[in-house]
């Protein structure tokens, strides 16, 4: 199989040190984005630091080329020097910066392209698309009312340059309306793009609850309110399988499957608080996050809760299906319990409630956790003692009652 380019190409960098990649954007398999692009600092630095440097080499050019004789090249120059320095340091510091700096350098922005725009005269006209990018930028990282106030903003300078050179700029309002709407609108579009595309990555795509990604987060936001606030409950990881899914699927085809799973998510979100969060973590597993519970009981009478309303039944199709699910439940009392420590012990108790007759729930407790260590233990031992042969076979003899002769050994 032939090499991908990319791998050639990380493979070709790999001597440069680990700070400089992250300024150029090359891939890093050991950093894990954030998935919200407001929190990716090194995103949103190199994102503001294209706008700073592409403006500021365009301005070169502009300058060297032949241009009206009325222009301020000394503002002009000043500006382009300034985009630079705001650029590079975006670039090299911005893991440094406090995150205001990073959006406060759209402002800055946009007082570097007013003062482009004054020094230019009329052939500065170019640089009226840069406060359309600015405002984009805005949209696409910060808060929608930071977005509006630098489309404010941006209307504002505008005006001002309009007013300043009303001599040369004509239908002065026509043309502000025209960028300021239009730069708005962009803003607006993309925002509700970045969203839509922010939601599809943090939800199931069959069932639209949360996925395994965004529980995560939120179960680590709720452990740590909760440790913050000592008058809080407990946190309640509830870990749920359907049992005989895999017969739905078999006898009846994925259509129906997929039917019953999306049936089960609207049941589980009836059934939750209206604080919970309910995910699916893929196939026929789910997951119900239960903030601020006062005991183990609560817990508890939230799994039974949800398996007495999957009994009710469900009409798929032409099928009227029923089925139970097998719940885990594991609570955040103890200290030192992560997000993945609750997890794990929520799953532990699902699958014993499976293997104690399924349609149940189970909390996650000390003994079970003895019966887990033990059981790893036990595990550990076989492992070494079948490679150095160090079991010894007793064999028993299978008897035939009518002829009282053996007939077989079992071993």
């Amino acid at each position: 199989m032939a090499e991908r380019p990319t791998a050639r190409l990380l493979e070709a960098l790999e001597w440069l040190p680990t700070w400089l990649t992250r300024r150029l954007g090359l891939p890093d398999p050991g950093r894990r984005a954030p998935e919200d692009p407001a929190q990716d600092r090194a995103l949103i630095a190199r994102a503001l630091a294209f706008l700073f440097l592409g403006g500021a080499t365009i301005g070169v050019l502009w300058v060297r080329m032949p241009h009206e004789p009325d222009t301020n090249e000394t503002v002009a120059v000043a500006m382009i020097a300034a985009a630079y320095v705001v650029g590079v340091l975006l670039i090299v510091g911005f893991d440094r910066l406090p995150m205001l700096a990073l959006k406060a350098s759209v402002t800055a922005a946009t007082l570097v392209i007013t003062g482009a725009l004054l020094a230019n005269h009329e052939n500065g006209s170019l640089f009226v698309f840069f406060y359309f990018w600015a405002t984009v930028y805005a949209f696409s990282f910060f808060s929608l009312r930071q977005a509006l106030a630098q489309t404010a903003l941006v209307g504002v300078a505008f005006g001002f340059v309009l007013i300043v050179q009303r001599d040369i700029w004509q239908e002065e309002v026509a043309r502000w309306i025209l960028t300021i709407g239009t730069t708005l609108a962009a803003g607006l579009l993309v925002r509700f793009l970045t969203g839509a595309l922010r939601h599809r990555s943090l939800h199931d795509p069959l069932t639209g609850l949360a996925n395994r990604r965004l529980y995560l987060e939120a179960l680590d936001e709720a452990l740590e309110r909760a440790h913050e606030d000592q008058r809080a409950g407990s946190v309640a990881v509830l870990f749920l399988d359907l049992d005989g899914f895999k017969y739905v699927n078999d006898s009846l085809g994925h259509h129906v499957g997929d039917g019953l799973l999306e049936a089960v998510a609207e049941r589980l979100q009836e059934t939750a608080r209206p604080e919970d969060l309910s995910a699916r973590f893929g196939g026929d597993e789910f997951a119900l996050l239960c903030r601020d519970v006062s005991k183990e009981d609560d817990a508890l009478a939230i799994g039974r809760r949800i398996n007495e309303a999957l009994a009710a039944g469900f009409q798929i199709g032409e099928h009227e299906l029923r089925v139970s699910a097998s719940v885990g439940v594991a609570l955040s009392g103890r200290l030192g319990a992560d997000s993945g420590t609750l997890v794990r012990d929520a799953d532990a108790a699902m699958y014993s409630a499976k293997a104690r007759g399924r349609a149940r729930c189970e909390l996650f407790g000390q003994s079970l956790r003895g019966r887990m260590v033990e059981r790893l233990k036990t595990e550990n031992e076989l492992r070494p003692a079948l490679e150095r042969d160090q079991f010894e076979v007793h064999y028993q003899p299978i008897v035939s009652l009518e002829s009282q002769r053996i007939v077989g050994v079992e071993a």
